[in-house]
């Protein structure tokens, strides 16, 4: 899947290139890959914080994927990002610490039917942060609140 994902690609980006058309953003390139993405700024002390990658079940957080460690945030200002992207029918997640660390998860989440995301605020502190998700059929529809999703991902911030 991957390699024809990358085969596609590259064929798109010939066709866009000959025929002169516009060039082609990282956000239309991540649409068609598949992948979502979300930056921030910790407004923590560096070392005073975990950052998790949680699973959303029936809109409370559901089971850990990722934690890191306090030590790969000594540069808590130069930001994390984290992107989840769809790999034969399950979800993969990407952490990337400004530092320089990276932790990738391939979980056994299968990929949602449909999806709902909102965005990060550039600077936050410890808290539930929804990042994508199933949504609910009916009331609740606030991608920033997690009692809207019946499935999804959250990143927690936590103090040390």
């Amino acid at each position: 899947m991957t390699r024809i994902r990358n085969i596609l690609l590259h064929l798109t980006l010939a066709v866009f290139t000959i025929t002169g058309a516009h060039s082609v953003t990282t956000e239309e390139l991540s649409r068609y890959l598949g992948v979502s993405a979300w930056s921030t700024t910790v407004d923590l002390p560096e070392s005073s914080f975990i950052t998790e990658i949680w699973t959303i079940k029936d809109g409370t957080p559901g089971e850990r994927l990722i934690e890191g460690m306090p030590a790969w945030n000594k540069s808590p200002k130069k930001g994390v990002t984290i992107m989840i992207g769809a790999e034969n029918g399950k979800y993969k997640i990407v952490v990337a610490y400004g530092g320089g660390v990276t932790l990738t998860s391939s979980e056994k989440v299968p990929t949602f039917r449909s999806t709902m995301s909102g965005e990060l605020p550039k600077t936050i502190k410890e808290g539930d942060f929804p990042l994508m998700g199933q949504p609910k059929m009916d009331g609740n529809r606030n991608p920033s609140e997690i009692t809207a999703f019946t499935t999804g991902f959250l990143l927690r911030i936590k103090k040390q």
